[in-house]
């Protein structure tokens, strides 16, 4: 029952909340990316978890009106910023394994990239740790 549920959740998830809010333009995420990218190495979870969540939502930013901010995320690359935001969410979860916001983003990114029976296994997994 449990997975059903987490399945829904999962197909709903996309509707229910919007990936980028429109008032964060692409020239605010890349300031906050090079702060975040400045900081101190090695980075702790919280680090990781904003770069994570920062280069998800560049990713995520393609229907900005900023058509700059659009050139910079397809120069960058969109499946680059997604690759680089699973890295930053899997080094959060290997400091704090139960850090629901990073669990839920990484079951989120593995969702846009395909949906075979693996991926959908571990989405499962990640939400079933997130709650």
């Amino acid at each position: 029952m449990i997975r059903l549920l987490l399945a829904l959740l999962h197909l709903l998830l996309p509707y229910i909340l919007t990936a980028t809010p429109s008032e964060i333009s692409v020239a605010d995420l890349m300031s906050h990316l090079e702060f975040l990218e400045s900081a101190t190495e090695p980075h702790d979870s919280r680090v990781n978890f904003e770069l994570g969540l920062t280069y998800q939502l560049l990713a995520d930013a393609t229907n900005t009106d900023d058509a700059a901010g659009v050139d910079v995320i397809f120069a960058l690359g969109i499946d680059s910023l997604r690759s680089k935001a699973e890295e930053f969410y899997t080094a959060c979860l290997a400091e704090d394994p139960s850090n629901a916001d990073a669990l839920s983003n990484l079951a989120q990114l593995i969702s846009a990239k395909n949906l075979d029976d693996t991926s959908i296994t571990i989405i499962t997994e990640l939400y079933e740790r997130a709650i």
